[in-house]
């Protein structure tokens, strides 16, 4: 019997990485990027890591609330699956 891996535990911080000098351009000014880290726990004891961006205000409850909820019990392996499950819950390009 093949043991299929499965997500246990989902975890993210925010991080926020001031630039030396604002980008600044027509558009704004911007003082540096905001990325979520999130850290990946298995059943089998491995651990991942990942990051996304968080220029909006909505990208961290939507993980929180809708992404994490569907990822927990899945295979990490299985990619497309898991995509096309978030993308199913009206979650797309977050």
């Amino acid at each position: 019997m093949v043991h299929r891996v499965r997500i246990t535990s989902i975890a993210w911080q925010k991080v926020f990485v001031p630039y030396a000098s604002p980008h600044v351009w027509g558009g704004g000014r911007r003082p540096g990027p905001t990325r979520l880290v999130v850290t990946l726990h298995t059943d089998t004891g491995r651990v991942g890591y990942g990051e996304t961006q968080c220029l909006l205000e909505f990208i961290e409850p939507v993980l929180a609330r809708t992404i994490v909820p569907i990822a927990i019990g899945s295979d990490p392996h299985d990619v497309e699956h898991l995509d096309r499950k978030v993308e199913g819950a009206g979650v797309s390009h977050h």
